[in-house]
């Protein structure tokens, strides 16, 4: 079979590697790991709701789509209209930027430094582990 442009056999090689057959009847099925992704619905949720969660798991960095998608489970529901415009600015910040921002490495602008953000940036305490939980 001739090679395809741009194909790269070393890349779905590794692919290959965790994507783990099992067994489900007389048939083999392949099963990925389990991806991380949103837990909220979006069929109770408003338009605008919808809109700010699809974008909150779609950044194109998958570590702020884990921070700014588990955010918005937790949060999204219950915001206020002046939080959801607050967030929706936010969401139009560059990644490397919120980035720097949350992990401390920029003080976020005066704009941006809101109890919303303060909620943001600590959200890992928020919303436990099941290591992280203590009895």
């Amino acid at each position: 079979m001739p090679a395809l442009p741009g194909y790269k056999a070393a890349a779905a090689a590794r692919v290959d590697d965790w994507i783990k057959p099992h067994q489900g009847g007389s048939r083999v099925a392949m099963e990925r790991p389990h991806m991380s992704g949103s837990t909220l619905s979006s069929s109770a949720l408003d338009e605008r709701r919808r809109r700010i969660l699809f974008r909150a798991w779609r950044r194109g960095v998958r570590e702020m789509d884990l921070v700014m998608g588990r955010f918005a489970d937790v949060h999204l529901p219950t915001m206020s209209e002046a939080e959801l415009a607050e967030f929706e600015r936010l969401l139009d910040v560059p990644d490397p930027q919120v980035f720097a921002w949350i992990i401390g490495g920029q003080p976020p602008p005066r704009e941006f430094d809101t109890p919303l953000f303060a909620r943001l940036c600590g959200l890992k305490r928020e919303t436990p582990t099941s290591a992280d939980e203590t009895p």
